[in-house]
């Protein structure tokens, strides 16, 4: 117990500076990351399909992934959101098109499969690491319904904001990983996640809430409370589906960590479960409060 939490303590003390140092400076060294990281967790993702014997197309994911966020930094630089959903709708037809292709054409004796699979990590992976660019860059927007966040939105606003969010994320999981090993007696889903509880999960509903307050307050006090304490929320909720989803996809594979990169949290895809139903969620709402 104490060597794996070492493990993880050490784990955390490298990666979170670091990902703060690449979150506030955003821009090419943010897309660089955000290729990275999204292309190992297809690996982590797809390498699933492998222990139950399902064929994905792998090779052609890594390119399209990269491209569809490098395309997304290039559109948000010139037109900002104006045409980011017209210029996607059209890639993501034509990605369609291509999967069923290699579909029709691969030998795979279960094409159904392969292309449902091959198809399935763009929505997984590949869109909330689009989100949080957009949410970093949401400064370079040209929206026309902005009303009293005219003066927020600014490259500084956005670097705190999204550094917060992940703060709180950080905060919400180790209260829910401490008290919940502590007093944790009530399972949520023991089926799919011995060790989670309605403890753990009550405290990371209340600590990523405090966090985010606090974190508020300090940084960009003139963030609404109201808007703050719901973000809280969402940060909790979506997180804790997210996390409860890749353990439902490692237990069908029947395995107990994605991989082993990361000591004492397994892969990446362990360690950024809660992120990618996160990062979509508060993007949805951030627009909906910053447009209407």
């Amino acid at each position: 117990m104490k060597k794996e939490l070492a493990k993880r303590v050490l784990t955390a003390v490298i990666g979170i500076p670091i990902a703060i140092v690449v979150l506030y400076l955003g821009g090419l060294a943010l897309v660089a990351a955000a290729i990275i990281l999204s292309s190992l967790c297809i690996y982590e993702y797809f390498n699933l399909f492998k222990h139950i014997n399902q064929k994905v197309f792998k090779y052609s994911a890594y390119t399209i992934n990269a491209a569809l966020i490098m395309g997304l930094y290039v559109i948000l630089n010139q037109s900002g959101l104006e045409k980011v959903g017209y210029i996607f709708f059209l890639a993501f037809i034509a990605i369609f098109l291509f999967t069923a292709a290699l579909s029709l054409f691969n030998k795979d004796k279960h094409p159904l499969n392969s292309f449902a699979n091959s198809m399935s990590y763009i929505p997984y992976i590949t869109l909330p690491f689009m989100a949080l660019i957009i949410l970093r860059m949401l400064y370079v927007s040209k929206l026309s319904y902005y009303t009293e966040f005219d003066l927020l939105l600014n490259d500084i606003f956005c670097a705190k904001f999204v550094i917060s969010v992940f703060a709180a994320i950080w905060i919400g999981d180790s209260a829910a990983y401490f008290i919940g090993k502590a007093i944790g007696k009530h399972k949520i889903y023991r089926s799919v996640s011995p060790n989670k509880s309605w403890e753990g999960a009550i405290a990371n509903l209340i600590f990523t809430v405090l966090g985010l307050y606090l974190i508020k307050a300090l940084f960009f006090a003139e963030f609404p409370n109201v808007h703050i304490i719901v973000i809280g929320i969402l940060i909790a909720v979506s997180g804790q589906i997210g996390d409860l989803f890749e353990s439902k996809l490692k237990r069908h594979a029947l395995i107990k960590d994605s991989s082993s990169i990361l000591p004492g949290h397994g892969g990446f895809l362990d360690r950024l479960d809660s992120t990618l139903f996160v990062m979509p969620t508060v993007l949805i709402y951030i627009l909906l409060i910053f447009t209407y």
